[in-house]
């Protein structure tokens, strides 16, 4: 007999009240297909705790049981979220909704499918609501590989609307309790920014996926997308970077999920996984890294690999910057000298690492160019100069008044 699923949906509460009420009201406003589903809204201690309690007990939920969950001290992010996960344990399953979010129309419906879908498969370690459409570390566009099915799989972090059912969670927390506060200082299996994350739990997740060869299911078209605004670990200003285009509607003929072997992969630094089948020029994907965003330091222990980084190894092939996504430059073999296509003398040996005060990951103008549709530096020029006056009107306004 197949398991249904059922996730509790559990919201994710702190000091923005008025961000609760409008992911809330997203929920309320989604398709479900019964009445027993329960919302819990977990809300840690603030100052403003008692205003979110206020909003989530004015709400009304009219699918199942609401439960509202309120800790008397300060949990902090990931222990908070460590501790909605462990609602698993009772439910079955969880969909975690920070209240930054809000939520498609038929996100509830999607996940349950997703999770009957892949129930099977011991590399799924879970399912994604977001759909990344920006690699955050190297900052540019994210274009997964499209082919004809509504999903994909990353091994990419997210924490914009993500469900583990309980035995996903269970093999996480396993792992968590034997390696929290433990971490190294440096992962070459995950980007270096993550390693730095000093108070989250998704750095956590980020280095169990990459440690066992776990995938989250991503779907094509999002289910959730992220205002992005101030809180708990965006102390600065409100933006839109991580905003992305909702799915509207509801399918009516079912979800194309892609099975284990057909499904696209991509790595945790938003690079494409080659199967075996896929060759660059004569050589097997298997024995090939991608390095297109000029992020990584370690081949993983590939022989080859096309990287937009200087490297101490033979080129025996180059790309050019020009198809959509970026991969396909290497795929369909387009002329240049962007990417080069490097022999490695030492596949287990990392490569150098750059200097702390150097740019993060090597950036070019053919690559922004390429980022931003060919966007020119006479254009950019423009908004330099008009950046610049306001700055200066503004001060002037100051000092005379």
């Amino acid at each position: 007999m197949t398991e249904t699923y059922k996730p509790a949906i559990v919201v994710v509460g702190y000091n923005r009240p008025q961000q609760t009420l409008r992911l809330l009201e997203s929920i309320g406003l989604a398709k479900y297909e019964s009445f027993d589903i329960t919302l819990v809204v977990s809300i840690d201690k603030s100052d403003l705790s008692d205003e979110v309690a206020t909003v989530a007990e004015s709400f009304k939920w009219d699918f199942g049981k609401k439960i509202i969950r309120r800790f008397s001290e300060r949990q902090g992010l990931r222990k908070h979220i460590i501790s909605c996960g462990d609602l698993s344990e009772i439910y079955g399953s969880v969909i975690i909704l920070e209240d930054d979010l809000v939520v498609a129309e038929d996100y509830y419906l999607y996940c349950c499918q997703a999770h009957k879908f892949y129930s099977d498969s011991e590399i799924i370690c879970g399912v994604s609501l977001y759909n990344h459409q920006r690699n955050q570390f190297a900052n540019y566009r994210f274009q997964p590989k499209q082919n004809l099915y509504d999903t994909y799989l990353g091994q990419m972090v997210v924490t914009w609307g993500e469900s583990w059912t309980k035995k996903q969670w269970s093999n996480f927390k396993q792992w968590y309790l034997s390696h929290e506060d433990k971490l190294p200082s440096e992962n070459l299996l995950i980007p270096d920014e993550i390693s730095g994350w000093s108070r989250s739990w998704g750095k956590y997740f980020a280095s169990y996926i990459a440690e066992n060869n776990l995938f989250y299911v991503y779907p094509f078209s999002s289910r959730t997308t992220c205002f992005s605004e101030v809180g708990e670990h965006n102390l600065k200003f409100q933006t839109s970077i991580s905003q992305v285009p909702l799915m509207n509607g509801v399918p009516t003929d079912g979800y194309r999920f892609a099975t284990i072997d057909n499904a696209v992969r991509y790595d945790s630094f938003f690079e494409l996984i080659l199967s075996e089948k896929t060759k660059v020029g004569s050589v097997s994907g298997k024995d090939i890294a991608f390095d297109l965003n000029g992020m990584k330091r370690f081949s993983g222990g590939k022989k080859y690999i096309v990287s937009c980084q200087k490297l101490d190894s033979e080129v025996i092939d180059t790309f050019g910057l020009a198809m959509r996504p970026v991969e396909d430059n290497i795929l369909n073999n387009v002329k240049g000298q962007h990417f080069k296509f490097y022999q490695l003398k030492t596949p287990d040996i990392p490569f150098k690492k750059q200097k702390k005060k150097a740019y993060r990951y090597p950036q070019s103008y053919d690559r922004l160019r390429y980022e931003h549709n060919d966007l020119t530096w006479r254009v950019l020029l423009q908004y330099f100069v008009n950046e610049i006056t306001n700055v200066i009107v503004s001060h002037l306004k100051r000092l005379f008044n």
